[in-house]
Formats: structure tokens, sequence, C-alpha cells
């Protein structure tokens, strides 16, 4: 059975390769004219290809003895013993890169430890190439089983190849992030099809390990049909297992593979992962990352610096947070109210996780791929295809590149397009749905009151 038309398909596919051929046309021409980087690609420079994969793993898990600088190659101290380590890339330093440097959660320790192993016996270059596989598969599979449809599986599968959540994946070599995203992906998929109640409770367990805003995806309890008050417990189970499994995955990392701090052994270093000083201040207030990222911080810590000369910035991000939690807060309680279908408010749930975390670097933006599916999946049978269409585009804008650098050297116009994007979209669909109903609330507590007395 086909359960989705082919417009919204072929018009999220031809806006992509758009983006995509547009972009390179304008690197081209730039690098035709001799201008220098970024204009020339909305790549990383040539230093920082593949860093996050390759640096992560030899730092953090003491595996700088096995490469060192020589003639511009790097091999193998232990030559002797015939395992020859080829170079990374000419231009990748990894003795600059310090072990302290190294900010990872614990599943994504994880993720390196398990990879150290298979840096000491075979290329490195052929452990990315099996990592890059394994992620392609479980993502095709996941489109496969869910469109059921041959040919749309096909045309999303290589359109998201070209996009430029996933090109900026590989560049950078974040397969970690990409890892992350499939887990997210899949718990909107057992959400929507209300399936695996018990998998995707611990499948937020390991997203929060990976990254703690993925916390936000324990609200898959509510679409799944059980009491309110078996939701409640649930939800609250969630709360406080999420830290807990934290603690465990972080002790058997620093048992089994080593080089992450211990909860049992240095119980601040364990919490103050993404708070330290080198994670703050190069990409919470300055501005490192800021040309890669998608999070609402962004547009409005530049915003702040041109209107304002004295600020403080965890004052303007207590605020940003507001703003993003009381525009979810809403979209989620219509949802109670049946006023919004799963699609949509799963739409604004992704849109949450990316807009509301200080940094979301691009590679991020792969798990816009789950409220796409879910969009295409339910297409024919909404009774409104003109808002599926419209977040149909505005995921197809958002994982494109937009780096023109028209008006700014450092900044391109996806660091403020696409929050913004983003952000209006789910305003758009409170003023869609008429949100300012005044019998909203009283409607609301009459659906519980209804739902209490079925119950009994």
């Amino acid at each position: 059975m086909n359960y989705i038309k082919k417009f919204p398909t072929f018009s999220f596919s031809f806006i992509v390769f758009f983006f995509l051929f547009i972009n390179l046309f304008y690197n081209q021409i730039m690098t035709t004219l001799g201008f220098e980087y970024p204009r020339t690609s909305f790549f990383f420079t040539r230093h920082d290809i593949f860093a996050d994969f390759f640096k992560g793993i030899i730092n953090a898990h003491n595996l700088n003895s096995y490469f060192t600088l020589r003639n511009g190659e790097e091999i193998n101290l232990f030559f002797k013993t015939f395992k020859y380590y080829p170079f990374i890339t000419k231009y990748l330093n990894v003795s600059f890169y310090s072990q302290n440097n190294i900010i990872s959660p614990p599943f994504y320790f994880f993720l390196t430890g398990s990879n150290a192993i298979f840096f000491k016996f075979m290329s490195p270059y052929l452990a990315y190439f099996f990592n890059i596989l394994f992620f392609l598969t479980i993502f095709f599979f996941q489109i496969k089983n869910f469109l059921v449809d041959n040919k749309i599986t096909f045309i999303i599968f290589i359109t998201s190849i070209f996009s430029y959540a996933f090109l900026f994946m590989w560049n950078r070599g974040n397969i970690w992030a990409g890892y992350t995203c499939l887990i997210l992906i899949q718990i909107l998929i057992n959400c929507y099809l209300k399936k695996n109640f018990i998998q995707n409770f611990f499948l937020v367990l390991l997203a929060f390990s990976a990254k703690s805003t993925a916390l936000c995806f324990a609200l898959y309890i509510f679409n799944y049909n059980i009491s309110f008050s078996k939701k409640f417990i649930y939800f609250f189970l969630l709360l406080i297992f999420c830290p807990i499994f934290f603690i465990i995955i972080n002790e058997f990392n620093y048992i089994f593979f080593g080089n992450i701090w211990s909860f049992y052994k240095n119980f601040v270093e364990t919490f103050r992962m993404h708070s330290q000083d080198l994670y703050y201040n190069s990409y919470i207030i300055g501005d490192g990352g800021l040309a890669f990222g998608s999070s609402l911080w962004g547009p409005v810590k530049i915003l702040i610096r041109n209107l304002f000369n004295n600020y403080n910035y965890n004052i303007w991000l207590l605020i940003t947070f507001f703003i993003c939690s009381s525009i979810f807060f809403l979209l989620t309680l219509l949802f109670f109210l049946k006023k919004i279908t799963a699609p949509v408010f799963l739409y604004a749930l992704v849109s949450y996780y990316i807009l509301v975390s200080p940094v979301s670097a691009d590679y991020h933006l792969i798990v816009f791929f789950g409220p796409l599916l879910l969009l295409l999946r339910d297409y024919d049978n909404s009774n409104n295809k003109f808002l599926y269409s419209i977040l149909i585009l505005a995921i197809a804008i958002v994982v494109s590149p937009q780096h023109f650098y028209l008006f700014n050297d450092t900044k391109p116009e996806k660091t403020i397009l696409n929050p913004l994007i983003i952000l209006i979209t789910n305003i758009y669909i409170l003023i869609h749905i008429n949100f300012y109903s005044k019998n909203m609330f009283k409607f609301f507590f009459r659906q519980l009151s209804l739902q209490n007395r079925a119950k009994h």
C-alpha cells in the first residue's frame, strides 16, 4: 500500500538538490574570482576534515603513541611490528589536540572506545568507512520499513546522502551525532506507530547519555494508548533513570576503555563535561562553531551584540530557553487536546531539540529526517495538506546548504535563517490551529475529566 503521494517527496528532493547546486555554483564562482575560504566551500577547512572522528579516538584513548608526524605523513611508531598506520590527512595534526580538549558525553565515548579497538589492527580510514556504511544501512532500513514504497525509499535515501546535514557530518567526521540522530528518529517512528513502548524507554536513556536535551523525547510516552496515571509514572521514571544510566555508561567506559571522568572517583568533572571553561568560553560565549550551528542562541547572540554594549550572557540564554520552552509547551498542550496530529507535534519536538541547545552543530539536523518521514507517510490521510507541505518545505531548506557569506565573512546566512525558519514554522502551527480559542483550556480540563471517568 502506498502511504504517500509523489508530489511532496519530489518537491523535497528538488529543493535539497537545488540549494546544493546553487551553493556549489557560488563556491565555484568565488574560487574562480580568487576569494578565499569560507566563500569557496560550505565545509570545514582542510585541517578539520574528519576531525571529530580521528582526533576524538586518538586523543581520548591514548593512541597518540601510535601516530607521529614524520616527513608529512603519520606513521606507526611500532613499525617494526609490521602494523602500518597510514597518515590521517596531510593537514590533520593529532598531537595538537590534547586529551583535555576532548569533550564528549558517555555515549560518544563508548563509540570512540569501540572504534579505538579497531584502530590497533586496521587502517583508520577503513574503520571510518565501516562506521559510515553501518550508519547508512540502518538509516536505509528505517526508511524502507516505515515508508514501504521502494521508489519513495530510494528517492529519500539518495536525497539525504546529498543533503547538507549528511555531508556536513561526513566532512566533520562526527558519526557519533549521526548515530544519536538515528536513535531519535527511531523513537519518533515507534511513537507514530504506537509500537515498541519499552524499546523507546531505553532509547531515550541512551539518547540522553549522548545529548542531554534529548530528554524532551521522553514525551513520546503521551502518544501511547495507556492511562494518564501510567504515562505520568513512566515519564517520572525516565526523569530518574536518565541521569542514573548516564552514570552507569560513564563508569563502564572508565573501567573498560579509560580516559573518561569517573563519577565514583571524580564527581565534579563527570557532570562538568558540557560546562567546562573551554567549551563555555569557545562555543557558548564565543563564536566557535557559530558558522556551523542552528541553535536559536546563535542569532540571539548576534542580535544582542549589535544592540547592546553591556549584556549578561546567562540571562539571555535563559530568555532564549524560555521562548523556546513556552512555544513548545503550548504545542504540547494542543497535542493533548488533539488539535494537532502526531507528525506535526513531533516536528515541533525535533524543533525544540535543535533550538533550545546553546550549541547545536549542523550534523544534528539529520534528526529532521524523522518528522519528514512521518509527514510523508501521513500526507495522504491528512486533512491539512497545506500545513504538511509547509513543514516539508521548511525541512528541505533547513537540511540544505545556505553558506553564501554575502553580508559577513565569518557567519553564513544559515546561522540566522535556519533557527528563524524552524521558529517561524512552529509559530505558524500555533496560528494555523486557531490557538487563541477562548475555550481551549476549558476543553483541556474537560478532556482530562472525561478520560478519568472512562477509566473508572
